[in-house]
Parts: structure tokens; C-alpha cells; sequence
């Protein structure tokens, strides 16, 4: 006769004890950032949105019952329990961030805190990403990376996710005064409209409407149809344009930290006569020295 394992006890926690074990575990999280894996803080990043997106749901599920005059209360409830939830999750991240180095220079820009500065530190293996480039396939933002169906996916699922949040996160804070990359943004964006406005972007269109099919009545559909991009999609290339300088800058002042060296220039640059390097806004040793202050 087959055994059968016994099952591991799991102690739960009464709504008493509840704040004390919290408090203790921000103790504890705070006096242990240096040392946690990886691994259980990417856990912690997806564990974060994935509580995010739970409290967004049932707070809409609120506020829609709320505005029928239904009863909501359970709602409210639930929805007011992952909040809780999601913040002490941002805490524990907030203060991983903080002990890092390049937490804080991340956080040292404009639209980028606590939890993209973690996710980044997290999800980016110093050792494999000898230039931006690992960086950018791993995120799955190189020009004409697909995902093949049937086959593993080519890049990091939930780092493709930061790395698209944090393109949006610029564009939010564009019109911010001292937001370098959400400035960054913009000037993308006027480029991208002047560029979709004298027909660029005409075979790109005409391949969007080869490779799917579109309702007549939508907006891409008409765009499509007049050879340009919809406005949307130019959106999306000048925050994906930003992200990657942003990563680029990152990846520069955490090669430095890494190998304690200066970082190579970029192929293009060393090898293909390109001059155009764009250094990053201020360097990890101006963050160290406190001659910034964190701003996102």
C-alpha cells in the first residue's frame, strides 16, 4: 500500500497577532536587505502586482456597486485588505531599494521608485548582461523579437512588464520639471509624429493590416488605411525609447559597481564610427555623495 505524506501544518496567524508579526517582519526585512536572494525578491515584485491588480479589481467592483446603490461592504472590505497588502509589500521593496546602490540611483530619477528600482535590481544578472543589449532581449524590446506559439517565450515575461510600465511611468512625468527621461519621452514623441505625419511609417502600416484583421470602425483601422500609425502606437515607441535609454544608463553605473571598471562604449560607438553617446543624466557617486535627492 502506498504512503501517503503527511501534509506540513501551517500556523495561522489571528487578526491579533497580525500587526505585531508585520512589524516584526519590517525589522527584519530592514536589517536583512543586503542579503536576500534573487529569487524571493522577484517573488516579492510579481507577488506585489499580483496584489495590485486583485485590489484594482475589486475596488472597481466597489465603486461599481457603490454608484447602483447596491449594498458593497464585503467589497469594500476585500478590496481594502489587498490594500494593506500591496503596502507592505511596497515597504518591503522601498527599503530592499534603499540599500542598494542602484536603488538609489534609480530612484534618484523622476518616475522611477521603489518598486521599478527593485524590480530592476531583481530581474538584471550583472554577470550575464555584459552590455545593454542581454538587457534589452531579456525584456523583449529588440527590434523583431517575437513569440513564437508552441515555443518558450524569448524574453522575461514580468520584466517585459516593468520595463513597459516604466516607459509609461516616463510619459506620466513628462511635463515635470527635472524629469530627464520623461523630457526624453517628448522629444521621442514629436519626432515620432513628424515622422508618422510625412508617411515613414507607410510600410509598417500596410504590414499591420497584412499580419491582422481590423474593424472598419476603429481608429488604428483608418490610420492603417491612410499609411500612418495610430497615435497609440507612437506612444508606445517613444516610451519604449525612453525605457531603453533609461536601462542603458542604468546598465552603465551598475557596470561600474559590478566589475569596478569603466564600462565599454557601445559597439556602434567603438567599432561602428557612431558618435552619438548619450551619457546618463548624473552617476551613482553623485547620488552617494548626496549631491541629488531621490525625486521620483
Amino acid at each position: 500500500m502506498r504512503k501517503t505524506e503527511a501534509k506540513t501544518k501551517v500556523q495561522k496567524l489571528t487578526n491579533a497577532e497580525l500587526p505585531k508579526f508585520v512589524e516584526k517582519l519590517h525589522k527584519d526585512i530592514r536589517e536583512s536587505a543586503k542579503s536576500i536572494g534573487r529569487g524571493e525578491i522577484q517573488d516579492t515584485v510579481r507577488g506585489y502586482y499580483q496584489t495590485q491588480k486583485h485590489r484594482k479589481s475589486l475596488e472597481e467592483q466597489y465603486r461599481a456597486k457603490l454608484k447602483e446603490g447596491k449594498p458593497c461592504r464585503i467589497n469594500q472590505y476585500h478590496f481594502s485588505q489587498y490594500k494593506v497588502l500591496e503596502d507592505q509589500q511596497k515597504k518591503i521593496l522601498e527599503e530592499y531599494a534603499k540599500h542598494k546602490k542602484m536603488g538609489r540611483w534609480a530612484m534618484a530619477n523622476k518616475g522611477i521608485g521603489p518598486i521599478f528600482a527593485t524590480g530592476l535590481i531583481a530581474f538584471i544578472d550583472m554577470d550575464i548582461a555584459k552590455h545593454p543589449g542581454h538587457i534589452y532581449s531579456f525584456a523583449g524590446v529588440v527590434p523583431g523579437q517575437k513569440w513564437e506559439k508552441g515555443k518558450p517565450p524569448p524574453c522575461c515575461r514580468a520584466f517585459k512588464t516593468l520595463v513597459s510600465l516604466i516607459g509609461h511611468s516616463f510619459c506620466f512625468s513628462s511635463k515635470k520639471e527635472g524629469a530627464y527621461y520623461g523630457k526624453v519621452y517628448a522629444d521621442r514623441m514629436k519626432q515620432e509624429v513628424s515622422k508618422n505625419d510625412a508617411g515613414d511609417f507607410k510600410s509598417e502600416a500596410e504590414r499591420a493590416l497584412r499580419e491582422k484583421t481590423y474593424k472598419k470602425t476603429t481608429i488604428a483601422y483608418k490610420e492603417y488605411m491612410k499609411g500612418k500609425l495610430p497615435k497609440a502606437q507612437l506612444m508606445a515607441r517613444a516610451q519604449r525609447y525612453a525605457a531603453k535609454l533609461f536601462i542603458s544608463h542604468w546598465w552603465h553605473e551598475a557596470y561600474k559597481i559590478h566589475y569596478n571598471e569603466t564600462p565599454p562604449m557601445p559597439w556602434a560607438i567603438a567599432h561602428g564610427n557612431h558618435t552619438d553617446f548619450i551619457p546618463p543624466p548624473f552617476t551613482v557617486e553623485e547620488v552617494e555623495a548626496g549631491l541629488l535627492e531621490s525625486t521620483a
